[in-house]
């Protein structure tokens, strides 16, 4: 079930599905390992590191669903927060940067196959 706030202040640019599934993430091109997706949409992701992150930050994120997408893709994506919720554990909420029309297709068609498939929780 995707959360259905948009636009304004303290409300989400698009719907958000719950999930959880690890991901692949650079920064500087360097991997960062152990990072987790707790949810999605068209305009950014929560993702879960042991690793911080800083407000501003840019990362580079490797999208990969072979039951959704022709090849995997990788978004340019800012840190928009990032909060530590336990020792060792911070979340870090990324905005996805601007897209090729083509390569946005894919992330909605990806997001709406996460909305229906077994990776995506009830929110």
């Amino acid at each position: 079930q995707a959360l259905l706030k948009r636009g304004g202040v303290g409300t989400r640019a698009a719907p958000r599905v719950s999930a959880s599934f690890s991901i692949n993430v650079s920064k500087a091109g360097d991997a960062v390992e152990g990072v987790r997706v707790k949810n999605i949409s068209a305009s950014g992701m929560l993702l879960e590191s042991s690793r911080d992150f800083a407000a501003g930050e840019f990362i580079e994120i490797n999208l990969l669903c072979p039951f959704c997408l022709a090849e995997d893709f990788r978004i340019k994506s800012e840190v928009r927060h990032a909060v530590r919720v336990k020792e060792g554990v911070f979340q870090i909420g990324v905005s996805f940067g601007q897209l090729a029309k083509e390569y946005r297709k894919r992330l909605d068609n990806f997001v709406s196959m996460l909305a229906k498939s077994n990776f995506a929780s009830s929110a």
